[in-house]
């Protein structure tokens, strides 16, 4: 299993669907059931398609199941080995009143 941690911003030519306005971006943990590295990252490029930016670099770890310690961890392992993967978005609103950073 493939843990992946980024931080993105939405595109504001392709907002993301269901997105309030007032998001300035997130942090992504997204969890891949895919041996391959370089297809795992690919894989998660293409979930975050292209509603969402890539702000910098992308953290990748191999995770096994006896090293979840969170609850949360343990749900999305779960999740990615009956789907093939799951994705978390932690977001977070601008910071001036009228949207702009």
């Amino acid at each position: 299993m493939q843990h992946f941690v980024c931080e993105v911003t939405p595109n504001p030519d392709a907002w993301p669907e269901g997105l309030p306005s007032n998001v300035a971006g997130a942090f992504v943990e997204c969890w891949i059931d895919f041996r391959d590295l370089e297809g795992t990252e690919a894989l998660c490029r293409h979930y975050l398609g292209s509603e969402w930016i890539i702000a910098g670099d992308v953290e990748s770890t191999r995770v096994k199941k006896v090293d979840l310690t969170r609850k949360r961890d343990r749900k999305s392992w779960r999740e990615a080995k009956r789907f093939g993967y799951s994705m978390t978005f932690n977001l977070w609103p601008n910071s001036s009143p009228n949207g702009a950073n």
